[in-house]
């Protein structure tokens, strides 16, 4: 999660706020992170660019003067907005940004001290194949780059042996990527690099907010459709396996 959209975290912190409507917990425990950070599949399941709308708000249609239809009745459409609310949500997101910055810093000096000779975005392609093998167009969407830029990107990991390229029977069209053990076990040591610099700022936030900080990255986690680090781990294991209908690209 190097990047994260503006328009992307609203949508997700909205998933992941308290039922109460109250979010003054997330913008304590933000503020309690982004303080002991300043002393990168979010992947893939998000609304759409610009979207700050969840698909069951989008689906409901607005009638003339401001209401919607339910059931042949007219039900109101909500035309205020709390401003502590508000002001809350957005000092969150403003958080969870500036958490962001740090996150990619602490990438790109992993990556600087194992001198693993990718840039972010190659990193990023490796990592999106450590969740098992995809098409090329899928990568390149994930990616959010053309086509080509995504064939060129690839030619020079397969050229490094980090990804393989190879078709399936099943699907002799489109051509399929997976890591190489190579590309696999980088992955896994930027990460380790990443883990143990981010537990050096993670030990200078006081006990007593551990708790609140973990429920509310657990939460914002599944609001984004992110998996468990264990499950994560898992899959990487297996990344360099390709599937048994493989054939030669």
């Amino acid at each position: 999660m190097a990047r994260l959209p503006h328009a992307r975290l609203a949508f997700a912190l909205r998933r992941c706020a308290t039922p109460d409507g109250d979010d003054r917990r997330l913008v304590v425990v933000c503020r309690i992170y982004c303080i002991g950070a300043a002393s990168g599949r979010m992947s893939r399941h998000y609304a759409g660019p610009g979207s700050v709308e969840s698909p069951q708000d989008a689906a409901i249609p607005t009638m003339p003067g401001g209401g919607t239809s339910c059931d042949d009745r007219m039900v109101p459409r909500a035309t205020t907005v709390n401003p502590a609310r508000s002001t809350h949500a957005s000092e969150v997101i403003d958080g969870l940004l500036a958490v962001s910055r740090v996150l990619v810093a602490l990438t790109a000096q992993s990556m600087a001290q194992l001198d693993a000779e990718v840039t972010l975005v190659q990193y990023r392609a490796l990592v999106i194949l450590a969740d098992g093998p995809c098409r090329s167009g899928d990568l390149a969407a994930e990616l959010g780059i053309a086509p080509s830029t995504a064939t060129r990107l690839c030619d020079r990991m397969v050229a490094r042996d980090l990804m393989r390229r190879f078709r399936r029977a099943s699907d002799r069209r489109a051509s399929w990527l997976a890591l190489t053990p190579r590309g696999r076990d980088l992955v896994g040591a930027i990460m380790r690099q990443r883990r143990a610099a981010i537990a050096r700022y993670a030990r200078r936030i006081p006990p007593e907010n551990s708790e609140a900080l973990s429920k509310l990255l657990l939460a914002f986690l599944e609001a984004a459709g992110e998996v468990p680090q264990s499950e994560w781990w898992r899959r990487w294991r297996q990344s360099d396996r390709i599937p048994a209908d493989a054939v030669s690209a």
